[in-house]
């Protein structure tokens, strides 16, 4: 149960579905550019919004999952938490006030499970990992630069 356990199960995961996510939910937004249906130029500020999002969202995590375990701490668990929440959740919490929202097709459809696959992988290796930002002796940032021996 271990290696289940392990930072780089935790890491595994999380860059399946960061790579999952860009490959098909990008390239999805890619392909609607010029769709007359939503509007040839508002498509445009939508594959450039979420490449930003996933360029922040996704270096950030990436940076607290490959920090060295010195920055691996309850706070950082936290943020990682948020930042998954926050770049995830938008694929569901508007469908129970509007039609609209749903993913396309609906629950169930092709695009509803590839959300889950690119949220339920970095979400699992997070919970998983998460005694490696919990350990019982915290490690300490150095606040400042000990002094050099002559």
């Amino acid at each position: 149960m271990e290696k289940f356990k392990s930072m780089t199960t935790v890491r595994v995961l999380a860059v399946c579905g960061f790579l999952y996510g860009i490959q098909s939910s990008l390239w999805a937004t890619f392909t609607h550019i010029g769709s007359e249906a939503m509007g040839p130029g508002h498509t445009w500020y939508h594959f450039l919004r979420e490449v930003g999002l996933d360029i922040g969202v996704l270096s950030a995590l990436m940076i607290i999952l490959f920090g060295s375990p010195r920055v691996r701490m309850p706070a950082t668990w936290w943020m990682a938490l948020v930042l998954m929440l926050g770049y995830y959740a938008p694929y569901w919490v508007g469908a129970p006030f509007m039609v609209e929202l749903y993913p396309p097709g609906g629950f169930g459809s092709t695009a509803d499970w590839n959300h889950y696959i690119q949220a339920g992988l970095p979400l699992l290796g997070l919970f998983l990992g998460r005694g490696h930002f919990y350990q019982s002796e915290p490690t300490r940032i150095p606040t400042e630069a000990s002094p050099a021996r002559a």
